[in-house]
């Protein structure tokens, strides 16, 4: 089950994103509920199911980025910036409300630590 109190983070402008209803994102057919960074410039999107995502009106969202994250213990899940670290880094989380797995990863994606 999905954590429902998830509280993800952009994870280009690292400011919270909003919970959000997208027609057609990802190429899914109907609405799909998903986060949407609250910096309205920012045009990213996220869903547990689909990962993080530029999105624009119209035009749907485009492909998630290959090198971005996914749980060990549930693979169908990408997971989430939970929290912007002081040395920079960004703490990937599952979104699977039991989950405990997380992900370190440097902004810029040069380096990843797991736990």
């Amino acid at each position: 089950m999905i954590d429902p109190s998830m509280k993800p983070l952009c994870d280009q402008r690292h400011g919270e994103m909003n919970r959000a209803h997208i027609h057609g994102f990802g190429g899914v057919e109907g609405l799909v509920e998903c986060f949407q960074c609250g910096d309205r410039l920012c045009g990213r999107v996220y869903s547990e199911g689909l990962g993080y995502r530029e999105w624009v009106q119209g035009r749907g969202g485009g492909t998630a980025r290959p090198s971005a994250p996914r749980c060990k213990a549930h693979p169908e899940h990408w997971m989430y910036v939970r929290e912007y670290l002081l040395d920079g880094k960004l703490l990937y989380a599952c979104p699977e409300n039991s989950c405990t797995h997380t992900v370190t990863e440097e902004v810029k994606g040069r380096s990843r630590g797991v736990s």
